[in-house]
Parts: C-alpha cells; sequence; structure tokens
C-alpha cells in the first residue's frame, strides 16, 4: 500500500496493513522503505510467517506473524544478474541502467517452503509502475518478463533465503522476443 503523491509534493510511503480480527486494535502497519511496496502476500501457518513481493523494489520480503515485523528481505536482482550472465552467449541480454525488474503474483508452497514471484517485466521503474490513475495504452520500452523467482525461506534450510530464477521461456530468448508485441507476432 502506498500513501502521498510525490507529484503533488507528497512523499511516498509504503507499508504493510495488517488485520487481526477479534482484536481490541485490529489494525496494524508495518513501515517499508519509499521504493519497497509489497504486492501478492501469502502466509506459510507451519513457519508462522507472511511472505510478499515488491512490485518494483526486486525484492522478496518475509514478515512475522507472531509480532507483525520485517523477519528479511532477499535481493531478487543480484541472483537474477548472475542467472542472465550464466545463459548461452547466444540468448545474454543487458538490462539497461535505472531498469527494475516488475514483480507478481507470489504464491508460497507451505509444505517444502518456497516463495515463488513471477518476473513481469523488465524496464524503467516509471514505466513499469506509472502514477495511479495513468491509463497506458501504447506497450513501453521494455522486457517482457519469463521468469520465476523461487526464494527458500526454510530458515532450518542449508541454503535458506537462496534464490533460484526458473526459466519458463520455452526457448524464447530475450534478443529474439523482447517485448510483448514481439510474442505476439
Amino acid at each position: 500500500t502506498t500513501l502521498g503523491d510525490p507529484a503533488a509534493g507528497g512523499s511516498e510511503a509504503c507499508f504493510v496493513s495488517v488485520i487481526k480480527p477479534g482484536s481490541s486494535s485490529p489494525y496494524a502497519f508495518i513501515d517499508l522503505p519509499a521504493d519497497d511496496c509489497v504486492q501478492g502476500i501469502e502466509v506459510d501457518e507451519g513457519l508462522g510467517t507472511v511472505n510478499g513481493t515488491t512490485h518494483v523494489g526486486q525484492k522478496m520480503y518475509t514478515f512475522r506473524s507472531s509480532n507483525d515485523t520485517i523477519a528479511y528481505s532477499v535481493d531478487i536482482r543480484g541472483p537474477f544478474n548472475a542467472f542472465v550472465a550464466g545463459l548461452p552467449a547466444s540468448q545474454q541480454f543487458s538490462i539497461p541502467d535505472g531498469w527494475v525488474l516488475h514483480m507478481h503474483d507470489l504464491t508460497t508452497d507451505k509444505s517444502n517452503h518456497r516463495a515463488y514471484q513471477t518476473i513481469h517485466t523488465i524496464g524503467d521503474a516509471a514505466t513499469v509502475e506509472p502514477p495511479e490513475g495513468t491509463v497506458v495504452v501504447e506497450e513501453a520500452d521494455e522486457i517482457t518478463g519469463r521468469w520465476v523467482a523461487e526464494v527458500n525461506t526454510n530458515p532450518r534450510s542449508r541454503d535458506f533465503k537462496r534464490v533460484r530464477i526458473i526459466d519458463l521461456s520455452n526457448g524464447q530468448s530475450v534478443p529474439a522476443v523482447r517485448t510483448h508485441g514481439d510474442a505476439v507476432e
């Protein structure tokens, strides 16, 4: 959730709202850095946590259900850059300065304690997250996402917080199919 409009002189603030049914104070808020607005959350009851992906903050957060605080965050961009660098030369691509991973659709595997978030597109932050109320008609210059970031959220695991990028491209490399329009053609 965000508050304020930087264009109108306000400051943007990100927070997670917590609702506690049956409590005398049923609402709580967890403050987040301004660029880390979380969307897409899911509870992992077995760990007593809630996982949430940032829209353009390039991170995943895990919150403690017991006291409504941030347990930790995990960088997705660094492991994604390493993934791209490890692709065959013909499939590698560069990401322009200032472009961000635009993520959605977090889900949690509650048996194996993994969180998954879709890398929807890669583009300029102002383009992938236009001001509220803006109608976007034209396709912006962006890279169509075709990946899922898996994060190990099991603190008892030897690879706790490890990020694994899962390629869903089905052979459609970024150099060959860069945008949504390219995929349709």
